[in-house]
């Protein structure tokens, strides 16, 4: 492509990596991918990789800031862990929250902070 002077777009650089372990978690991930493309929010996977050892290495490699691991027992929780890339912190959450944390977790690491309460108005006048 380079020699014909074609330059694809570039894609957008993946903040968050899933990485699902077992055929259940697969299935309530593809759920979530759809959450995630409505919220327009880019999700990296590596489906054909089943060892989380695995996935998180390609995480890294993606440079993701969060991976989220599904597994069996958060399927069954209805939960699923949020693992902070840089620090290893990791927290367990509401599965049918997880949209909402990211876009909060992501505002904040972009330095911006949604605005959550109304301005207060100036009564002297």
């Amino acid at each position: 492509m380079a020699d014909c002077e074609i330059n694809p777009p570039q894609r957008p650089q993946t903040q968050v990596f899933f990485a699902q372990l077992g055929d259940a978690a697969r299935r309530v991930g593809l759920r979530m991918f759809e959450e995630f493309r409505q919220a327009k929010i880019p999700v990296a996977e590596a489906s054909g990789k089943n060892a989380l050892k695995a996935q998180l290495e390609i995480a890294n490699k993606l440079g993701s800031a969060y991976t989220l691991i599904l597994g069996q027992k958060e399927v069954l929780d209805e939960t699923i862990i949020i693992r902070d890339m840089d620090s290893g912190a990791q927290e367990i959450v509401d599965a049918k929250k997880i949209v909402s944390i990211l876009q909060k977790k992501l505002a904040r690491s972009e330095g911006v902070i949604p605005l959550t309460q109304k301005a207060v108005e100036d009564k002297q006048q």
